[in-house]
């Protein structure tokens, strides 16, 4: 009986991590750019920083990739703290038929400690977003 009991608040234990590590990882963060017509969306896995989130998609919306670092941080010497995370953009209404809307996958990588950044765009391609005029 002592082994059931064991063997159940071990199983308890895991579901209860799971559910906290899978409805973290559920949150997405959307900025929408009106002048431009897209959408930049992000997955998630990167801190709660609505600046940092700023930051990228600006970079992302307007095509300024300076990836220039911070002379003052001590990443020549300790090495970067990166964190990768998959940004999405959606072009709305690029083509005049159907599928309309560009949707391009990004990865971005960070660093916390300096200015560092770097973005590769990994997919792209056409989806149905809106219908045609």
């Amino acid at each position: 009986m002592r082994k059931i009991y064991t063997a159940a608040i071990v199983i308890i234990c895991l579901i209860v991590t799971m559910n906290i590590v899978f409805a973290d990882s559920s949150r997405e963060i959307r900025m929408k750019y009106e002048d431009e017509d897209i959408t930049v969306i992000f997955d998630g896995s990167l801190p709660d920083d609505e600046l940092l989130c700023k930051k990228i998609a600006d970079r992302l919306v307007d095509g300024d990739n300076d990836n220039e670092v911070e002379s003052i941080s001590l990443c020549w010497l300790f090495g970067h703290d990166i964190t990768t995370a998959s940004v999405t953009t959606i072009t709305h209404k690029v083509r005049t038929h159907s599928p309309r809307c560009l949707k391009e996958v990004y990865d971005v990588e960070l660093c916390s400690k300096c200015d560092y950044y770097k973005e590769e765009r990994v997919a792209a391609y056409y989806i149905v977003c809106h219908p045609n005029d």
